[in-house]
């Protein structure tokens, strides 16, 4: 590198030294993109305790956002097609481009179509997919005009590039603001924008009326705090056993292995400080407080138990990377695709009783002390449980629908017929 400044080259020095540059900068970020898709491929963000690989590249790698954004991207169409590297060495192709391309990259054609993009600009690249992906000119005003879905191949849509790993697990992007414009407009205050429904205008005003007089209650602002609070408070009860009055300064283990109960999940909670407890090799935390599970140190299937001592936080993406650590990805992937088949027969409808339980059931409901559309509630909830189960534990699961257990049902009976 040439010891002058920019400033004290001539013309021609200082063109050269630009092209020359520009070349390796463009060499460095084909390479960057070859190792970003390999750390992807690897899933390497979550050893090193990151969430998602954006996160990774945000707070690790240091790129904003939406360079981020891009250039992961990039790396995952590169995975499928590799030819893409040098077209972005040489600067046939660019990270924009590319992108402009991805919907289209997923049949025979996908070679032939970068082909016939190198070296042209991003408008012309959307010039040609116009010309053979055509929109349709006729479209009612609001909507958006049709294109032509490109032509897709089995085969090729789910291939991978030779040599390389299954994909990622798919990572959402948790440090994405919500769906919607947000402006600072001091330390305190931003202008969010955001498109609602009729529907959810009208909720808006009830609450409004409902409020009456109370202060700010004209104000929208004022209301939605309101309302997020309140949903803060009933999400954080369910989920994790928060604003409730403990029952006892006891945890003790649930008889049912898998359940966790409200108690054990808001010591967890606490402990754990609400995020993520996954730490990596280098003692790095994970950040995460995204849709946290509550995962089993010990898994239940080696042995593992439902007590404080045995239970964490975890984020979702490191909840499954320890499954499949610990028991296996094809257990793993076996136990997902029955969960997911029992979910969709659960999903056709529940089994209609037998006629015998049916009769049962509505003369044990009548006698607890259950009239009308509480007894519907109870028959609803007895059909979901297994086809073959017997009349009592269709009983159960009719008492736990309706929120009381036999003991409170017979006391309040046992009032009735004394009143």
């Amino acid at each position: 590198m040439s010891s002058l400044a920019p400033d004290r080259l001539d013309d021609d020095q200082l063109e050269s030294r630009l092209v020359r540059i520009a070349a390796q900068d463009r060499a460095t970020t084909a390479e960057l993109i070859a190792h970003l898709a390999e750390a992807d491929a690897r899933q390497l963000h979550l050893r090193r305790g990151y969430e998602s690989l954006l996160a990774y590249c945000v707070e690790h790698l240091r790129y904003s956002e939406a360079a981020a954004h891009k250039r992961i991207g990039v790396a995952r169409v590169a995975r499928e097609h590799p030819s893409i590297l040098p077209r972005l060495a040489d600067g046939a192709l660019t990270l924009s481009t590319v992108l402009t391309l991805r919907p289209w990259l997923n049949g025979a054609h996908a070679d032939e179509l970068l082909a016939s993009c190198a070296w042209k600009s991003r408008a012309a690249v959307e010039a040609l997919l116009a010309e053979r992906f055509p929109r349709s000119e006729v479209f009612e005003w609001g909507t958006q005009p049709e294109m032509v879905a490109p032509p897709t191949s089995n085969e090729s849509a789910g291939a991978l590039a030779p040599g390389r790993t299954a994909p990622s697990i798919p990572q959402k992007a948790v440090l994405n603001d919500m769906e919607g414009t947000s402006t600072p407009l001091t330390g305190a205050r931003v202008v969010l924008q955001v498109t609602i429904t009729r529907e959810t205008q009208l909720k808006l005003q009830r609450v409004r009326e409902l409020l009456g007089f109370a202060v700010g209650a004209t104000d929208a602002a004022t209301v939605i705090d309101r309302a997020l609070e309140s949903l803060i408070v009933a999400l954080e009860k369910r989920r994790h056993g928060l604003h409730t009055r403990p029952r006892n300064t006891d945890v003790a283990p649930s008889r049912r292995v898998r359940h966790v109960p409200a108690a054990l999940r808001r010591a967890v909670f606490e402990r754990d400080g609400g995020r993520c407890a996954f730490v990596s090799d280098t003692g790095r935390r994970c950040t995460s407080r995204h849709a946290l599970e509550y995962d089993h140190v010990e898994p239940i299937a080696l042995g593992g138990t439902t007590t404080l001592e045995n239970l964490r936080l975890l984020c979702p993406a490191h909840n499954q990377s320890e499954a499949m650590r610990r028991l296996g990805a094809d257990l793993v992937r076996r136990r997902r695709a029955r969960r997911r088949a029992a979910a969709l027969e659960d999903s056709t409808g529940a089994s209609p009783l037998p006629p015998s339980h049916e009769a049962d059931l509505r003369a044990a409901l009548r006698n607890l002390g259950y009239r009308g559309s509480e007894i519907g509630v109870g028959l609803d909830a007895a059909t979901h449980v297994p086809h073959d189960a017997d009349l009592a534990m269709r009983l159960r699961s009719a008492l736990r629908a309706l929120g009381r257990g036999t003991l409170e049902a017979s006391r309040r009976a046992g009032a009735r017929a004394t009143g």
